[in-house]
């Protein structure tokens, strides 16, 4: 999977990124503005000319991956912000409140070490984060932005709220940054490089590029950490989306897919959706359990990739259909303030639960369906490179093909819940019948 950055939605589904690095390179992804009113009053009507060609990424019906599509200096840009998900990011409260308690946190403790506070923003989008940790108090603070189209709409924003004299705003990506780029290297990383999978966009390798070269060892990081659940679930509802159960036909005829076609983990493409929302069709084998922690703080933390085995035990008789995956953010070195993406029934009773189309919960299929008994243990496997993830009930071949079968390389998720749908083909076969 390639590395994501400005995130859109086609009418499959399926996201689209649009990048002006050359292919393999990552992009960080913006966040959004202290004053709402300014992301559209601000934004440039045409994109500036750039002599750099602009790869957009799509995914590919025969491999289903994602493949990258030339567009030349000409391309309408802003086509690419209106479907990003820039809007919602800004209207996601809790997400931004925590981001400011964290970012104020950060600087308090810097300044009772008598350290002077020096901020990087990767990937700052509009310039919220960096407006934060202005005016939280940091010394300096440097902002980089590869998206150019973005970065001069975060410049008008700057301006428009009284930052631009306080804010370097830097047009590039992180890892074409030096240090007469920055100045000096920083002490405190702001950044929110996340997607619905948490690294699909490239955040392994700014964070470790950043931390080599950019910020001092001691840093404070901001988030520091993240944690990544799966829950185990049996689900008609979502079997339909991965799989081709055998139709049986008024007559008595059945009409069978290959037995491949039911063994099989499905395409590359992400399956992300508010899980929440189909509660009631869901019966929990597991708890949910903690399968990879990511260490956004330290110097050659994070992995680019790692394998996963946690055993379970079951909690009633049933199957293993599909695994509920989804990450909180530490915000804070303290770990007092964190920012969830858990569906309702992780949380405390009458927490509020903030609605959030940038960041779901996502889900993954097992090569095939195990049957598991109450009480009894079995393994939970997962897997992540730099960008993607999977999971599994037996263990992970890394080398292998995310769609063995060929069927969801042709055939999206919801096409598939869709020939799947027992009232739909009803009402197809009584007309035919007539």
């Amino acid at each position: 999977m390639t590395g994501k950055t400005t995130e859109g939605y086609l009418a499959t589904g399926q996201k689209q990124q649009t990048t002006t690095a050359e292919p393999g390179d990552h992009v960080e992804k913006g966040t959004s503005t202290f004053s709402d009113s300014h992301l559209v009053s601000k934004l440039p009507r045409k994109a500036p000319p750039s002599p750099n060609l602009t790869f957009v990424s799509h995914s590919n019906p025969v491999t289903g991956k994602m493949d990258w599509v030339v567009r030349d200096e000409n391309y309408d840009y802003l086509q690419e912000i209106a479907r990003s998900g820039y809007g919602d990011m800004l209207h996601d409260t809790d997400r931004n409140e925590k981001y400011y308690q964290a970012i104020k946190q950060a600087v308090k403790f810097l300044k009772e070490r008598k350290q002077k506070v020096k901020s990087l923003d990767i990937g700052t989008g509009t310039g919220l984060l960096s407006m934060m940790a202005a005016s939280a108090g940091a010394d300096t603070v440097t902002a980089c932005e590869a998206f150019l189209p973005m970065a001069a709409c975060a410049e008008k924003v700057l301006e428009a709220n009284g930052f631009k004299d306080k804010i370097k705003l830097i047009p590039k990506r992180s890892t074409e940054m030096s240090l007469d780029d920055v100045g000096e290297r920083a002490n405190l990383l702001v950044t929110e490089l996340f997607d619905t999978e948490l690294i699909g966009e490239g955040a392994i390798e700014s964070y470790t590029d950043a931390h080599l070269r950019l910020m001092e060892e001691d840093c404070v990081a901001v988030p520091t950490t993240g944690i990544m659940y799966v829950q185990a679930v049996q689900s008609e509802l979502l079997r339909k989306w991965n799989s081709l159960p055998p139709v049986t036909l008024p007559n008595g005829a059945v009409i069978s897919a290959p037995d491949s076609f039911t063994h099989c983990t499905g395409a590359l493409s992400l399956h992300d959706l508010q899980v929440e929302e189909l509660e009631e069709h869901l019966q929990f084998m597991t708890p949910p359990v903690e399968v990879f922690r990511f260490d956004f703080s330290r110097r050659n933390a994070l992995r680019k990739k790692e394998h996963s085995r946690k055993t379970v035990l079951a909690l009633q008789n049933g199957r293993v259909d599909a695994f509920v995956m989804w990450w909180d953010l530490i915000m804070d070195p303290q770990g007092e303030i964190v920012l969830s993406c858990g569906p309702s029934w992780t949380r405390e009773k009458g927490e509020p639960i903030p609605w959030r189309d940038h960041w779901m919960q996502a889900l993954y299929y097992p090569s095939s369906s195990v049957t598991v008994h109450e009480g009894e243990s079995f393994d939970i496997y997962g897997y992540h490179d730099e960008y993607s993830l999977c999971f599994d009930t037996v263990e992970i071949d890394s080398q292998r093909s995310a769609c063995m079968c060929g069927l969801h390389m042709a055939v999206s998720r919801s096409r598939l819940g869709q020939i799947n749908d027992h009232s739909r083909n009803q009402i197809f076969i009584q007309a035919l019948e007539r």
